[in-house]
C-alpha cells in the first residue's frame, strides 16, 4: 500500500498540502525535516524523517530536493527504506506587492532512487512529472493559496492535484492554515479528498515548529478513509 495521501503530503508546503508560489530568500537555504503519517485500519505508512531541502538563487525562484524514508506496516508486516525522491524547482512568475498577489508554478520530477523501493511496496512505479500553477492573496492578516496541478506518469495517464488553503497570522509567530485538498484521475475517476488543519510556531528566523493532522473526507470506491498526520520543524539558514 502506497496511498497518494503520502504523495501529495510530500509535495505541499509543510505542514500543508497545498503550497503558496513565493520561493526562498535569494541565497538561503531553507530545510523541513517531518514525519508523516497516514492511518488506516489495515496499514500504517509512515515518512520517517521526509527531508525537503530548499535554496533561494534568486528573488524569484528556489531549487528543491526532497526524500523520505518510508516505513510501511501491513498485514503484521513492516518493511522501510527509500520512497519516491523530487526533484523541482518553485519560480514567482508574477508579484504585485501594492495588492499582495502572487502567481507561480512548481515543476518537479518525482523518481525512485532505487528500484528495489516499488517491488518492497515503499514507492509507486514509474517517473513522474508534476506541473502545479499556485495563486495567492493576502488580505490583513489573512492568506488564500489556490493550487492546481497536472502530473504526467510514465506509466499511466497521470492525475490532477487540487488545493485551496486559507491561512491566518495570529502574531508574528503564529500561523493557523485550513485546507480542503485532493485528486482524481483525468476521467474523474479514483477521487480522493482531504480535509487538513495545520499550525506553524516560530521559535526563532531559523526555527519554526510545524504540525498538522487532516481526515479523508472521499475515497476511491471500495478502500477504507484514512487519517494524516505532519510533525517536524523548519530551518532557515
Amino acid at each position: 500500500m502506497v496511498s497518494l495521501a503520502s504523495k501529495i503530503l510530500s509535495q505541499g508546503g509543510p505542514p500543508m498540502i497545498t503550497d503558496d508560489p513565493y520561493p526562498v530568500e535569494k541565497y538561503h537555504l531553507e530545510l523541513n525535516l517531518g514525519l508523516t503519517g497516514e492511518f488506516l485500519n489495515s496499514a500504517q505508512l509512515l515518512e520517517a524523517p521526509l527531508i525537503d531541502c530548499n535554496y533561494g538563487i534568486n528573488n524569484r525562484m528556489h531549487l528543491k530536493f526532497e526524500t523520505p524514508i518510508v516505513i510501511n506496516h501491513q498485514n503484521g508486516i513492516t518493511v522501510a527504506g527509500f520512497g519516491k525522491s523530487s526533484i523541482g524547482v518553485k519560480w514567482l512568475i508574477y508579484e504585485n506587492i501594492k495588492s499582495k498577489f502572487g502567481f507561480g508554478i512548481f515543476p518537479a520530477v518525482d523518481f525512485n532512487i532505487l528500484n528495489s523501493s516499488v517491488e518492497r511496496g515503499l514507492s509507486n512505479r514509474g517517473i513522474q512529472f508534476i506541473l502545479p500553477v499556485s495563486v495567492m492573496k493576502t488580505f490583513g492578516n489573512y492568506n488564500l493559496v489556490l493550487q492546481v496541478g497536472r502530473v504526467f506518469s510514465s506509466i499511466d495517464n497521470g492525475e490532477w492535484h487540487y488545493g485551496f488553503l486559507a491561512g491566518l497570522m495570529f502574531s508574528g509567530k503564529v500561523e493557523a492554515d485550513i485546507e480542503l485538498a485532493g485528486n482524481s484521475k483525468p476521467d474523474v475517476t479514483g477521487n480522493q479528498a482531504f480535509l487538513n488543519a495545520g499550525l506553524r510556531y516560530g521559535l526563532s528566523k531559523a526555527i519554526t515548529l510545524l504540525f498538522s493532522g487532516g481526515k479523508q473526507l472521499i475515497s476511491p470506491e471500495g478502500e477504507e478513509k484514512s487519517i494524516i498526520v505532519f510533525l517536524g520543524t523548519r530551518l532557515f539558514f
